[in-house]
């Protein structure tokens, strides 16, 4: 039997092309469901590494996605990749047709399902390693500053004050008046 689309030579019984990975057994509609939903995902993952990357401005350069944007992106994906997974036991679960029983029997869905969640797994750990190692802008570092002192000024040190003043008005109203 020949690969559809690159021509070589597979086993009779291969579900996937060994040469350029292309789904063979066209009756697997499940397989081919994963295979396009991972080929999205896939998609979206090269989308957020260019975006780690991309910077913003001309003088002052600033990343142009936060890292809570990338990881937002990345929760998304892993989301998407969860679904594939519950849309996989809830065949099982419905008891699909006699062509989607056989390839549960061989395994091959849960094969090739884990085989590309492991793939996903790998690449979104080193996605959130970028994320959390890059090297942060200029702008960012002034950023970083402004925050830090924000939180002690603002955060500690005024509550610190507005309560000492407040306990000082309190203590002048306490002073007895007349009857």
């Amino acid at each position: 039997m020949k690969c559809p689309l690159c021509k070589e030579h597979i086993k009779r019984n291969s579900v996937k092309c060994r040469f350029c990975g292309t789904i063979v057994d066209k009756k697997t509609e499940e397989i081919q469901y994963i295979k396009n939903g991972f080929d999205k995902i896939e998609a979206e993952c090269s989308n957020v590494e260019k975006q780690v990357s991309k910077r913003s401005g001309f003088i002052i350069r600033w990343h142009k996605f936060s890292e809570e944007e990338l990881l937002e992106k990345i929760e998304k994906i892993e989301t998407f990749a969860r679904k594939i997974k519950a849309d996989i036991e809830n065949w099982k679960e419905m008891k699909k047709p006699i062509l989607s029983l056989k390839v549960f029997n061989d395994d091959s869905v849960k094969l090739f399902y884990n085989e590309n969640a492991r793939r996903l797994h790998e690449r979104l750990e080193r996605l959130q390693e970028m994320i959390q190692f890059r090297h942060p802008t200029v702008w960012e570092r002034i950023g970083k500053v402004f925050k830090i002192f924000y939180f002690h000024v603002v955060e500690r040190l005024l509550p610190l004050i507005t309560g000492k003043m407040s306990l000082g008005f309190k203590r002048q109203n306490k002073i007895p008046g007349n009857i």
